[in-house]
């Protein structure tokens, strides 16, 4: 964890607080250790403590809280009596700073085992010893922990109270090192609820601190986690540049322990951006440079990592002997990493119809994942072993297990749900400190903008003193008058211009462009044999230019001409309209092997048939592009109360719903990746047309998930009767599907 690893500080069990506590105070403190130690241990643990003790009592605190940690992952509730045994001497002892150490190692080890609440309490007990003394330095570290264990939690707000904390503490106490961390957490703070732009900044912050102390190791770190935040906004190029940059600066450093982290980086980012092979090269470098220093816990990662690739590329037998390889490193694997591998496993041996293999791995994740409380991880096995038994025809077993998947998934779902509501409390919390803020320098401004106002207010009624006195209100309103009647002269006349710039600019436009295309064609052919690499490129972005270019003028020329037309109260029918929009697109739709359903029976409604067809054909067309598989089409129409309500539901790469409405803005592209084509009208095409009929659009969505248009058209509008097929209610309906 590279938040945690940027915050690990020691601290010697000999070292004593700088100055006196009062006596009360180490009353409280002794009081609160004792107290703690009592309620931290359950009866298991006690046991445990009682049979550990006699064989212990020579060692010192670090000598058992290094117990501990050697036990945290197999045996934790060994590790709690062993730290119970450390706490026991730290508060006899009387020494603070033990007594801080131990339950900030407590929370530690608690979340290590996903047990983020215990940890949460461990790191508060530690906290109210760093506030009771009063220690700055405990303080800068316990904030960092603290919002480390909030930001888990979902507690986005807590979190940046305590990030914001130590950030005021280290600048009052000139402590870089510690700003750099603030501003390192801030920015991750950001990244997890979504707010992608805003982690660059603060990244960007801490590393201006790390290169103001001489950290290169601090600017490798936090240039890892740009890497990372770029890919998810979708700019690979940036994610590239940015982790090179870190693995430059690595290697020129010689730091061994880097350039392997930012090796494993590197191929993790070039494996979400679908260059698997250059992603296994990374990862297979980063694992030497582990194996050459033999660090155990990453060596097993890395197997891992490694192994998954290969299930991705399909070599299943080089997929498991990494697996089988990382099993030789069982006892340094953390148990959700180990619970991950027995359940990657178990999908390597389902893909190669290893039907009991892959039910001995999942059987061994889930019990893991149980005892240890990973949801996610215990939902996936009860799927797949769910999966298992229902193909093996064991009923029972099966419906056992899909009862436990249906319980997890809907636990799951509730929590995912409780994290989306908390990240947009958070955006929410952040608006409105913005708005105070801005409040507060409004205030600050008050006196300046009251004796502006007075000023201002003194001239106008000195120029209505003078404007009465001389007798010119006549005059003036003559002249206002005219020009009001110049300017709607004026406005008319820019008003034709604008009426026709659009189909000007689309269809005049387009002949001067296709002259471009056709002679920078001509010159290709003539010359293109004695242009340089450079040269050739260069001729490229222009013919990509003109092509774009003359896409842009048809859909701007397709744009204005729906635009100009009116509605009309022709009766048509919805199936018959997409069934023309299917035949139009029949090249598209063929080449990438689409499926498409819809109803014979959607019902009718008054509507020009032109933005009819328009409005299915934009819908559809955009179904078609913004998909990364086989794209599935279902498209729906019913009549409720007094509209018809039509729907359009893909399977593609979905839209945010935070963008709202937004998407029907003309020109607006949500995607600029370019892989998917397009101009950003088509969307505005069919808001134009529904608000001609007084209708609504609307969509619903996830990304990955698909999107699902809404398109509603009242059966009444404006003194017409509602004429409209009301068959989807009555009848059957009978799917058709186009392939």
């Amino acid at each position: 964890m590279i938040a945690r690893k940027m915050t690990a500080f020691a601290f010697s069990s000999k070292l004593f607080f700088k100055r006196p506590v009062s006596y009360l105070t180490l009353v409280f403190l002794l009081m609160l250790g004792i107290g703690l130690s009592a309620s931290a241990r359950d009866a298991n643990i006690d046991s445990l403590k009682q049979v550990i003790a006699p064989t212990v009592m020579e060692k010192n605190i670090h000598g058992l809280l290094d117990l501990a940690a050697q036990n945290a992952n197999d045996n934790l509730d060994q590790a709690l009596a062993y730290a119970s045994i450390a706490l026991d001497k730290a508060v006899e002892s009387k020494n603070h700073r033990d007594i801080f150490s131990v339950h900030r190692e407590v929370g530690f080890y608690y979340e290590n085992n996903n047990m983020t609440d215990s940890s949460n309490v461990a790191y508060q007990r530690a906290l109210a010893i760093a506030d009771a003394a009063n220690d700055n330095q405990l303080k800068l570290v316990i904030y960092t922990d603290l919002a480390i264990i909030n930001r888990m939690l979902g507690n986005y707000s807590i979190t940046k109270e305590y990030h914001v904390k130590s950030l005021e503490l280290a600048t009052q106490t000139n402590n870089l090192k510690s700003v750099e961390y603030a501003y390192h957490g801030l920015g991750y703070l950001h990244e997890t609820v979504g707010e992608y732009d805003e982690a660059i900044e603060y990244y960007f912050k801490s590393i201006e601190v790390a290169e103001t102390r001489g950290s290169i190791s601090g600017v490798i770190t936090t240039s890892q986690n740009m890497g990372n935040t770029y890919l998810k906004l979708g700019d690979e190029k940036m994610a590239l540049e940015t982790i090179e940059k870190a693995y430059t600066l690595a290697t020129e450093q010689n730091d061994t322990f880097h350039i392997a982290n930012v090796l494993h980086d590197y191929g993790q980012i070039l494996r979400e951006s679908g260059r698997l092979d250059e992603a296994l090269d990374k990862l297979q470098a980063s694992l030497s440079v582990y194996e050459k220093v033999n660090v155990k816990p990453t060596i097993a990662r890395s197997l891992i990592n490694i192994a998954d690739i290969y299930t991705k590329k399909g070599e299943f037998d080089k997929a498991q002997e990494y697996f089988m390889k990382s099993l030789e490193y069982k006892k340094f694997i953390r148990a959700q990493d180990f619970s991950e591998l027995y359940n990657k496993f178990g999908n390597l041996n389902l893909k190669m119809e290893k039907l009991l293999e892959a039910e001995q791995a999942f059987i061994k994740s889930l019990a893991i994942s149980d005892e240890h409380d990973f949801k996610d991880l215990s939902e996936a096995n009860n799927r797949s072993l769910y999966r298992i038994y229902e193909r093996k025809g064991s009923a029972e077993k099966a419906l056992a297990h899909l009862k436990k998947y249906t319980e997890l998934k809907d636990y799951l779902f509730n929590q995912d749900k409780a994290k989306h509501i908390a990240e947009m409390q958070f955006r929410f919390d952040m608006e409105q400190n913005e708005k105070e803020i801005q409040l507060l320098r409004l205030k600050q401004n008050k006196t300046m903008l009251i004796a502006s106002s007075l000023l201002f207010l003194f001239v106008v009624v000195f120029l209505i003193y003078v404007i009465n006195m001389r007798g010119r209100n006549n005059a003036e309103l003559q002249q206002k008058h005219d020009e009001i009647t110049t300017q709607n002269i004026k406005l008319r006349e820019s008003n034709e211009v604008l009426n026709q710039f659009a189909y000007v600019a689309a269809h005049d436009l387009k002949e001067p462009l296709r002259n471009i295309g056709s002679f920078v064609n001509l010159i290709q052919i003539k010359y293109g044999h004695q242009f340089n690499e450079e040269a050739l490129e260069y001729m490229n972005f222009v013919t990509g230019g003109v092509k774009r270019l003359n896409n842009l003028l048809i859909d701007l020329l397709e744009y204005s001409r729906i635009s100009s037309q009116a509605p009309t109260g022709e009766e048509i029918n919805i199936s018959e309209i997409v069934t023309e929009v299917i035949s139009n697109l029949n090249n598209s739709i063929q080449r990438k092997e689409a499926v498409i359903e819809y109803s014979k029976d959607l019902p009718s409604l008054r509507m020009n048939r032109l933005h009819l067809i328009q409005l299915f054909q934009n819908m559809i067309s955009n179904a078609l592009k913004f998909v990364d598989k086989t794209p599935k089409i279902i498209i729906d129409g019913k009549v409720v109360d007094d509209e018809v309500i039509m729907s359009v539901k893909d399977n593609g790469i979905g839209i945010d719903q935070d963008f709202g409405n937004k998407i029907f803005n003309l020109f607006h592209q949500l995607n600029k990746n370019k892989k998917y084509e397009g101009t950003g009208i088509g969307l505005t095409i069919c808001k134009n047309i529904i608000d001609k009929y007084d209708g609504r659009i609307w969509f619903e969505s996830e990304p990955d998930q698909g999107t699902t248009f809404y398109m509603s058209i009242p059966l009444k509008r404006r003194g017409e009767n509602p004429t409209a097929n009301n068959n989807y209610a009555n009848n059957p309906q009978e799917i058709m599907s186009v392939n």
